[in-house]
Parts: C-alpha cells; sequence; structure tokens
C-alpha cells in the first residue's frame, strides 16, 4: 500500500511541499548568526519532517545535470549487462526492481518488495587499497558497465562534490568538541539509522577524564546487520 494512503494522507502533492527548502549560505558564508539559525532549521525538519531539501549548497549546477544525465545513461543499459553487476556483500551494485524491501519502519509494515532499481557506488578503490586488500566490510571495490568512462568520471565528480558538501555541512569533530549523534534517519523516530539500507551501527567510545579510550560498543559486523534484518 502507498504510505500516503496508509497515513490518510489527502494530498501526496501538499504533503511533498511541505518538505522544507533550507538555505545553508548563511552558514557557509560564516555571516553572523548563520551557523545557529541553519542548525536550528535543520534541527527541527529532522524532528518533525524527517527531510528537507539543501539550499546554498555550491555545488555547480553542471555536476548536478551531469549526475542526472550519468543516470539516465545507466538505467538505459539492457538488463542482462546490469545483472553481471548485480549488488554484492558490500551493498556495491545494481539491485533489480523488487529485490528490497524495508523492514526497519514502525509506522508502515511493508508487505511488498520496493518497486524501484537502483545502482550503488562507493568510492572509487583501486585494487591495491588497503581495505580491498584487507577484504573489510563495507569497503570494496565499484563495479561498472565496460564502455560507460564518461558515466564512471561523472558518478565519481558527483560523489566528491557530496562528500567535500558532508564535510562543510558537519565538521570534523575535534577532541572537547560536544557531539550528539540522533538516530533520526530519514524517517524521524520511525527509522532509525542504524541498518538503515543495511548501514551497521558504528562503534562507540568513551573519553576518559585521564585522556584514555575505552571502547563502549564495537562496529556492527556484516553478519550482525544480515542476522538483524533476517529477525525482523
Amino acid at each position: 500500500m502507498n504510505i500516503f494512503k496508509a497515513m490518510a494522507v489527502a494530498n501526496p502533492e501538499e504533503a511533498s511541499r511541505a518538505i522544507p527548502v533550507i538555505d545553508f549560505g548563511p552558514a557557509f558564508r560564516s555571516e553572523p548568526g548563520g551557523l545557529p539559525a541553519v542548525a536550528r532549521q535543520v534541527g527541527h525538519a529532522s524532528e518533525t519532517v524527517g527531510f528537507f531539501y539543501l539550499a546554498g549548497h555550491g555545488v555547480p549546477q553542471a555536476v548536478i545535470d551531469d549526475a542526472f544525465q550519468a543516470s539516465r545513461e545507466f538505467h538505459a543499459i539492457g538488463l542482462t549487462e546490469k545483472l553481471a553487476l548485480k549488488i554484492n556483500e558490500n551493498n556495491i551494485g545494481y539491485l533489480p526492481v523488487n529485490q528490497s524491501m524495508q523492514r526497519h519502519s514502525t509506522v508502515h509494515k511493508a508487505t511488498r518488495p520496493n518497486f524501484n532499481e537502483s545502482f550503488f557506488i562507493s568510492h572509487d578503490r583501486a585494487a591495491d587499497h588497503p581495505d580491498v586488500v584487507a577484504g573489510t566490510s563495507l569497503r570494496g571495490r565499484n563495479h561498472w558497465p565496460a564502455g560507460h568512462e564518461r558515466m564512471r568520471a561523472t558518478m565519481v565528480r558527483y560523489m566528491k562534490a557530496m562528500e567535500g558538501l558532508g564535510e562543510r555541512t558537519l565538521p570534523v569533530p575535534r577532541i572537547g568538541d560536544l557531539a550528539v549523534v540522533g538516530g533520526a534517519g530519514a524517517y524521524c523516530a520511525s527509522m532509525a539509522a542504524k541498518n538503515y539500507n543495511s548501514i551497521p551501527a558504528a562503534p562507540e567510545a568513551m573519553r576518559r577524564a585521564d585522556g584514555s579510550f575505552a571502547l563502549v560498543r564495537r562496529r556492527q559486523t556484516l553478519a550482525d546487520v544480515l542476522r538483524e534484518e533476517d529477525e525482523t
């Protein structure tokens, strides 16, 4: 069932327009009061809506347009060729239509698989990358269709742009900083970030008064994630 119907939403278009547009420009330009003002908007949107559009991000429109064109190019490829790139244990590759189901929502019980297809990529690691050599979970190599080098370069360029935007949006914390990480995920409290899209729970460490550290919770392994998904 469509989630809008399940939640008795009379006008889905109006509900979609309710997603706020937040201008990050004042924060990125270090305007007086810009950072706390943007932070308040992000907090409110995350806690009440679960989504927001990001404006004033500084990513060139050409990079965005090229990324959409690269997506259209991939999905125009024949099914046989896409299935050769089928998603693997590192959550990289092609996910066909009707091959996934979101089981972690507490507001909508999924009874049918997702009627969409996806192509997941990660950082474009070389064969000799330490994580690839070590077989680190969720740190494998991308799989690309042959003969689409421009599409590959476009997707990697867009991912790097998003990575840079993420680093500007959430600066790397320093020792002594107060960091509060909420598990709201993309659907407010109804869907925690833990295991959403098979994302493993992050490790937690405690810094003692003497400066030493203690591991409070280890990072989930892929086996942990799959076991919880099977049990859900």
